[in-house]
């Protein structure tokens, strides 16, 4: 087995986990910002119930894929979405949460912007839910 310089300091691993010849068993994120999107990603796709001990997280994206796609489910989605941030991940402000849906290819667009004032970074997360796949 390979001896792995250990001259980094990881935040958290990166998922999916898998093997990584720099880090050794798993893959590390060193970039903050970087570790906050992965983070933002999991808030976001983790179904309310689904994470064992706290049934309130998550804001369960793929639900809305199956609503009609009003206004008031485009509102829910923005709530939803800024609530869960703000309440598992308060060191990040949510600056604007757009959706659209796409009913020929059955396809839910989230595109979430937000900012890391501790580290002076706006950033943004897109994601489009389709069925039970998901792709940035």
């Amino acid at each position: 087995m390979p001896i792995i310089k250990q001259d980094y300091v990881g935040i958290g691993p990166k998922l999916p986990l898998a093997y990584d010849k720099k880090h050794g068993p798993y893959g590390l994120i060193v970039d903050p910002k970087e570790e906050i999107k992965q983070n933002l990603l999991n808030i976001v796709l983790t179904n309310p119930g689904e994470r064992v001990m706290d049934s309130n997280f998550g804001v369960g994206i793929r639900a809305f894929l199956f609503e009609n796609f009003t206004p008031d489910v485009k509102t829910q989605i923005a709530e939803r979405v800024s609530t869960q941030i703000a309440k598992y991940l308060p060191s990040v402000q949510v600056t604007s949460v757009n959706s659209a849906f796409d009913e020929g290819r059955n396809l839910l667009y989230v595109r979430l912007e937000f900012f890391i004032p501790a580290l002076g970074i706006a950033d943004s997360l897109e994601l489009n839910v389709e069925d039970t796949n998901v792709s940035l």
